[in-house]
């Protein structure tokens, strides 16, 4: 596991984050605090079967810490899809997927840390069911107050009686000491939803992303908002404008962040041309007076979808079919990285990008 900046047009030396070359490791994740630390959480094999490992940076990348074992269980089982948020005073969250409990599957559980990663806290259960189902794919993030976190849970049964993945949520409370009741975010009765992920926009409302199958068996993106700190939740509502039901698959959904004019901008990989392409749509206009509940949007006859999202008409952004020929109009520099306009990009599984200017 190597880490290393860009500064103008170069990339500086990678430096190695784990402290062993025992083992395998995969799937990770990073936050930074106010003073510039830099955190990385992810799944490592060295003691055999996959932990939780995290971690730190405070001279952006250069060195790295003594590696710690999150996880706090004896059992040599498995922990998965690690998931890292920082808040501005310090304070660290991973949740992760772990199936320590011989009577589930996997659940979802979380460490915190108020020294910055020096000490961490007793592993504690997010989802609060007890039945023999899988929770996978959290997606944490600190909102401004407290640790919010989303992840695909198999808890609910599908009209045919089987089991469905849905999306749910929960707050923290105590930083991350306790978790407040699982509420269901999306609203799938057959499909499966799946590979959530949060954000927050200025006005501190909650926006959620995640991939559907109720209409399209490859998938539609799937969006829904909470302006209340994640009490409520909009219904969700498809973002990609491509022909409902129609088999064209959509994937790496990410947030793009926030542009200039603070939009709230989504990314993904869609091959409604034939061939693999990047989308992009951003929420034009957000009022959080123009929220409207699940079961007021039952009873308006007139209207399946919160007058609240506007979206901006969807483009390419980047007209690369993964060849060795990308559009002369973007400059592919350095593998996946894309640069533009002050603005990076890269596509993957999930989309990422980050706004400099």
């Amino acid at each position: 596991l190597y880490f290393h900046t860009r500064v103008g047009e170069a990339w500086n030396a990678p430096s190695p984050v784990r402290d062993t070359h025992w083992g395998d490791f995969s799937l990770s994740g990073f936050a930074y605090d106010s003073v510039g630390r830099l955190h990385i959480a992810w799944c490592d094999h060295r003691e055999g079967n996959p932990d939780i490992y995290f971690s730190l940076s405070a001279d952006t990348g250069r060195t790295w810490s003594r590696n710690v074992r999150i996880n706090d269980d004896h059992t040599g089982q498995e922990q998965l899809d690690p998931s890292i948020a920082a808040s501005p005073d310090g304070a660290l969250c991973i949740l992760w997927a772990d199936n320590r409990s011989p009577h589930t599957l996997f659940d979802i559980y979380s460490s915190n840390s108020s020294d910055g990663g020096t000490t961490w806290s007793r592993n504690k259960k997010v989802n609060d069911d007890s039945t023999h189902t899988w929770q996978g794919s959290p997606h944490v993030i600190f909102d401004g107050k407290k640790f919010c976190s989303v992840w695909m849970d198999y808890r609910d049964v599908s009209t045919s009686g089987d089991a469905r993945s849905s999306i749910y949520f929960s707050k923290s409370k105590g930083r991350g000491l306790t978790w407040s009741r699982n509420v269901r975010i999306s609203e799938n009765v057959s499909g499966n939803c799946g590979y959530p992920s949060l954000a927050r926009s200025r006005t501190d409302t909650l926006h959620s992303l995640w991939m559907d199958s109720e209409q399209n068996i490859l998938n539609d993106v799937s969006y829904a908002y909470s302006p209340d700190g994640g009490e409520s939740w909009s219904s969700p509502v498809r973002v990609n404008d491509d022909t409902a039901r129609v088999q064209h698959y959509h994937r790496g959904i990410g947030w793009l962040g926030a542009g200039r004019d603070g939009q709230n901008i989504v990314g993904w990989i869609d091959n409604r041309t034939g061939s693999s392409r990047v989308y992009m749509a951003a929420i034009q206009s957000f009022s959080d007076t123009a929220h409207q509940t699940r079961a007021a949007l039952q009873n308006d006859a007139r209207t399946s979808t919160p007058e609240a999202f506007v979206y901006s008409v969807q483009r390419v952004l980047l007209k690369d079919n993964f060849t060795t020929n990308p559009s002369s109009r973007w400059k592919v520099r350095s593998g996946t990285w894309v640069w533009n306009n002050r603005m990076f990009i890269g596509y993957g599984a999930p989309m990422a990008c980050a706004f400099t200017g």
